[in-house]
Formats: structure tokens, sequence, C-alpha cells
């Protein structure tokens, strides 16, 4: 694997070094609580078919099934409730960046509603995220179904 050259990862603008959009350290949470959540879905569902691969024959691989085995139900929740975190930070910045962008094309209303509703729109998801890796198996089913629909 070749090396990254520095100038690869930095453009230069008027003498001053500036890392390109895709690389930018703000766009970190955004980036880690997006990728987060489907690496451990993959995960569960890996550890899920090494150790019930019989299983995985008869009823459609769910993560729901997957988390009734606390050996993956614990790491699951945990990447769950990191990615929850870095998810409302995301949607944090994206509402400041976005206010600004409003207050400087002074914005009519409808933008400043949508902007508003879909912020209230992705917290209830992201609550919804760690209500569902919190709440498994039978005994939690109808708190797990409330998280799968937030």
């Amino acid at each position: 694997m070749a090396p990254i050259k520095k100038a690869a990862l930095e453009t230069e603008t008027a003498g001053e070094k500036r890392w390109p959009v895709w690389a930018r350290p703000r766009l970190l949470p955004t980036l880690a609580g997006a990728a987060l959540p489907s690496a451990a879905i993959i995960w569960a569902h890996g550890e899920n078919y090494a150790g019930n691969a019989d299983v995985y024959l008869t009823q459609p691989p769910t993560v729901s099934r997957a988390l009734a085995n606390p050996a993956i139900t614990t790491p699951f929740a945990m990447v769950m409730i990191i990615s929850a975190a870095l998810l409302l930070y995301a949607t944090w910045q994206i509402v400041r960046g976005m206010t600004g962008l409003l207050r400087e094309r002074k914005a009519d209303r409808l933008s400043w509603l949508l902007l508003v509703f879909a912020a209230i729109c992705e917290v209830p998801a992201i609550l919804g995220m760690v209500v569902l890796s919190q709440f498994t198996g039978e005994a939690a089913a109808l708190q797990h179904d409330i998280g799968s629909y937030m």
C-alpha cells in the first residue's frame, strides 16, 4: 500500500493549509455516527450466524434475533450508545451550520420551519437507537418494538 502524501490530504487556499471537505475533523462525528451502527449490525449478524447457522436457514435474519444472545447484546448496545451520542452531536453541528446559512441568506419562514422539523425528527430516531439496543429479548419485546419504530 502506497503511503498517502501530505499534499493529497491538504489543499492550500491563499497560503492557508486546509483539509479537504471529506477529511475535516468536524465531520468525523457525522461519519462515525453513521458508520458505527452499520459495522455493528454486520458484526452482530456475523457473530449470530457463526453460532446459529441453521437458524438463518429457517428464519429471516434480523438484528433483533441476534440481540437475543447476551454475548452480542452488550457490545452492540455500547456501540449504539456511542453512535447515538455522535449522531446527536452531528445533528447539533448541522443545525448550527444551517442556522448560520439561513441567517446569512435571510431565509423565509418555510426554510426555518423545515430545519426545525428535520431536527425534531432526528432526535426520536437517535433515541430509538438507544431504546432498541437496551431492551432486547422476550421480556422487553414491547419496548424493543417501540424503539424500532422511533
